[in-house]
C-alpha cells in the first residue's frame, strides 16, 4: 500500500498506529518518532525477526522519508515475543534451539563480513568440491 505525502498509509494510519495494531506483543513496546524527514524506531526486543517485522510494518508510511531502525536485539529469546512467528517447528524445540544463540554476536559478525572481513567462496571452494566428490 502506497504512503501518502503526510506519512500515513492508504488507510490513514501512522507508523505508530500500525505497530500498535500488530498481533506481535513486542510491537507495543517499540517507540516511534516521526518527523517530516524520517521515521525512527527505538526499543529493546529479544528476537531478530521481530525487528524485521517492525521495519516491514512501517514501510508503507515512509513516503520518501529516511527509515532508522534503532531497535536493539538482546537475548535470550523471549518465547512470548516469538508468539506471532509461526514456523512449522514446535515452540519448545525453537526455544531450546535458540537458547544458546547470541544474536548480537551474529549481527556483529555479519556487519564485519559486509565491511570486507570474513571469507569468500574462493577461500574454501576446494574443500567444498572435495566434500561433494566423496
Amino acid at each position: 500500500m502506497a504512503a501518502t505525502s503526510n506519512g500515513l498509509n492508504g488507510n490513514g494510519k501512522s507508523a505508530a498506529m500500525l505497530l500498535q495494531e500488530s498481533s506481535c506483543p513486542a510491537m507495543k513496546k517499540v517507540q516511534v518518532t516521526e518527523t517530516e524527514k524520517s521515521v525512527t524506531l527505538r526499543g529493546t526486543i529479544t528476537f531478530i525477526h521481530t525487528k524485521q517485522l517492525a521495519a516491514s510494518l512501517v514501510e508503507p508510511c515512509l513516503a520518501g522519508r529516511e527509515f532508522v531502525n534503532e531497535i536493539a536485539v538482546l537475548g535470550p529469546v523471549d518465547p512470548e515475543e516469538m508468539s506471532w512467528w509461526k514456523p512449522p517447528i514446535p515452540l519448545e524445540v525453537r526455544v531450546c534451539a535458540l537458547k544458546d544463540i547470541n544474536e548480537q554476536e551474529i549481527m556483529a559478525e555479519i556487519r564485519e563480513m559486509r565491511r570486507g572481513g570474513g571469507f569468500e567462496l574462493r577461500d574454501f571452494i576446494d574443500e567444498l568440491e572435495r566434500a561433494c566428490s566423496k
